[in-house]
Order: C-alpha cells, then sequence, then structure tokens
C-alpha cells in the first residue's frame, strides 16, 4: 500500500491517507487524540487501485486533495477532491488509461502557484505532465 500524511479534516493533526492498490481501496485513517487509540478509517473509494499516490490542495481551496495513478486495472489518473473536512469526495478522472501510472506526483512544474500533475509510465519510458488548468474548480460546489 501507499501512505501519506494530511490534515484531512482540518483539526491541526496529520491523518494518514492509504492507497491499497490490490484491495482496490483508498481511505484516510483519523488521527486519535491519543495515538495509542484505534484510527477510525474513512472510506475514499472502493475502486481505487493506487500505484501512486500523493495528496495536495489542487484547487486551493486550503485543504489537501489526492491524485492517485493506477498500475493494474484501467490505469488511471483519479483527483479526488476534499469537499468537506473529509467527509465528501469527488472524483475527476484525469487519464483515462493510456499508462500505467507508477509514480504520480503533484508539483508546481510551471511556478504558476498551482500544483500540477507528472507521472511516470511503467510500460514505457513516458514521463506525463497533467497541467492544472482547473483541473477542479474552487468555489464551484
Amino acid at each position: 500500500g501507499r501512505v501519506k500524511l494530511a490534515d484531512i479534516d482540518g483539526d491541526g493533526d496529520l491523518d494518514a491517507v492509504i492507497g491499497a492498490e490490490h484491495a482496490n481501496r483508498l481511505i484516510w485513517a483519523e488521527a486519535p487524540d491519543n495515538p495509542e487509540d484505534m484510527w477510525p478509517e474513512h472510506v475514499i473509494s472502493t475502486d481505487s487501485p493506487a500505484m501512486s499516490m500523493d495528496v495536495g490542495d489542487l484547487d486551493r481551496d486550503g485543504d489537501p486533495d489526492i491524485v492517485i495513478g493506477e498500475h493494474v486495472g484501467n490505469g488511471r489518473i483519479f483527483v479526488f477532491q476534499n469537499e468537506d473536512q473529509g467527509s465528501s469526495w469527488t472524483a475527476t478522472e484525469i487519464d483515462s488509461g493510456v499508462e500505467h501510472h507508477v509514480g504520480t506526483q503533484l508539483i508546481d512544474i510551471d511556478n504558476d502557484g498551482d500544483l500540477d500533475i507528472i507521472s511516470t509510465g511503467w510500460d514505457n519510458t513516458l514521463i506525463m505532465l497533467y497541467e492544472n488548468n482547473a483541473i477542479v474548480n474552487p468555489g464551484d460546489r
């Protein structure tokens, strides 16, 4: 699986975003006040075999969103937009399976202030760039 830490629910502590490729699950585990307690799991998607994953504020609304790249299955890239402190997510398909994505990451590649998506392919020696030209629109809720 893949794990990234981010404050998903906006309470000031780091939660864990977990992508389980072979289980087709994308979840976030809520950090409890006492770190020795159980971390409640919240399902984001049950159809997301995340081979690679990153977390960042794609829509610049102040909360972390998630991008995943699939290797198995259809080889797609999805953005999951955090709508309400982790209680609601909107999925947007960015790539429909041109390549199997093994290194999907977020970076402001064009230095315009928003995060873009870069991904490396498995079958070919491709590096794919998806410029954030309103991948998700802030305020369109």
